[in-house]
């Protein structure tokens, strides 16, 4: 009888280990599998009272969460600061002060290959310098210092507005008159030898496809500039978003179309948009207002105070081992958060000031 109640017993035991193992088991595959979102507040005490008013990514490749320095900073006051995460802790910095001193910048503008940042300051004038990292670069490599060429282009009219799109600037002057430019070096030439663009101003937006320039107007028309011949291409266009090579566009009655962002496009509706470019159409119930994009992801502001991303998750986890496939939102999912004030993508992350001028980061696992 003791046997027999010891094997009882030994059986039990056995049962209740291999269900504990089991509930074990998928735990640790319901929290391995699903993809978390991180918020980290930046340390912006280095900007005194300063507002952040702007932010301009560094390279598109960069990870947010890893030991670089992520994204430049436009203060209200004029000053540049530099966006870093130092072991986990994220804080700015102002960036080259040196060279900036006395300088009062009122915008500032970078592409996605191109390996130069541009600014203007308020008497109008315009700065060019190389970016910090090496673009493409997987690894990240930082430039020294003493290679940071900054310089004020003197051989340029004074300028009202610069935009950067993947692989050229488009530049305003305070005459009225818009240039394009394929940067290949840091010397500039004249404007008489810039490409002469006939738009109506003033621009809100500019993408780029290859050689051809996608540029909005303040009337909400989109305009195709290629081969120095301007067409318009769509009206009641409300923003226009440069994705890496493609770009998404974002109508006033609700519906974005992208094109040529593959991680953004996956699953939705195929179509033509402005009678000529394969795009995927996301339609919203409601009035869209702030976009962003990166090659990765899309975040839109809908109805001034809902936000919605879709694109790239983080890639599932089984026992802490990352498989190779890149996974996409079924659909748009919402953000939890205050609307932001303004915001900017890089990769699957996100970078927001919100309503109280604070700055974070929202880092997609």
């Amino acid at each position: 009888m003791k046997m027999g109640r010891e094997f009882t017993m030994n059986v039990q035991i056995k049962k209740f280990l291999s269900l504990a193992i089991v509930v074990t088991t998928v735990l640790l595959i319901i929290v391995n599998a699903v993809p978390t979102t991180k918020i980290k507040k930046v340390d912006t005490s280095n900007m005194c009272d300063e507002i952040p008013v702007k932010l301009v990514s560094l390279n598109p490749y960069i990870p947010t969460n890893e030991n670089f320095e992520i994204a430049y900073v436009l203060g209200d006051k004029g000053n540049i600061y530099v966006l870093r995460c130092i072991d986990g802790k994220y804080d700015v910095d102002l960036w080259q002060p040196e060279f900036w001193d006395s300088v009062e910048i009122t915008d500032l503008c970078v592409g996605y290959l191109m390996s130069y940042a541009l600014a203007i300051d308020k008497n109008g004038w315009i700065y060019i310098w190389d970016k910090e990292y090496e673009v493409g670069s997987r690894t990240t490599i930082e430039s020294k210092k003493e290679e940071w060429n900054i310089k004020r282009l003197d051989n340029i009219p004074k300028v009202s507005d610069i935009f950067a799109t993947y692989n050229q600037f488009v530049i305003v002057t305070e005459t009225g008159n818009a240039y394009r430019w394929h940067p290949k070096e840091c010397q500039c030439p004249d404007i008489d030898e810039m490409e002469h663009i006939d738009v109506k101003l003033p621009i809100l937006k500019v993408v780029a496809i290859e050689n051809e320039l996608l540029i909005l107007d303040q009337s909400h028309v989109l305009w195709s500039i290629e081969n120095g011949i301007s067409k318009c291409l769509q009206k009641d266009v409300c923003n226009i978003v440069q994705g890496y090579n493609g770009f998404a566009a974002q109508m006033m009655n609700g519906e974005i179309y992208v094109h040529h962002i593959p991680l953004l496009e996956e699953g939705y509706e195929k179509t033509v948009f402005a009678d000529k470019y394969e795009a995927s159409k996301i339609v919203f119930d409601g009035s869209p207002s702030l976009l962003s994009v990166s090659g990765k992801a899309a975040v839109v502001c809908m109805d001034g105070d809902k936000l919605y991303r879709w694109g790239r998750k983080g890639k599932r986890a089984w026992f802490g081992v990352y498989g190779g496939n890149e996974e996409v939102y079924e659909a748009p999912v919402k953000i939890n958060i205050d609307k932001p004030r303004y915001y900017t993508l890089i990769g699957k992350d996100m970078i927001y000031i919100d309503s109280q001028n604070n700055l974070f980061v929202m880092i997609q696992d």
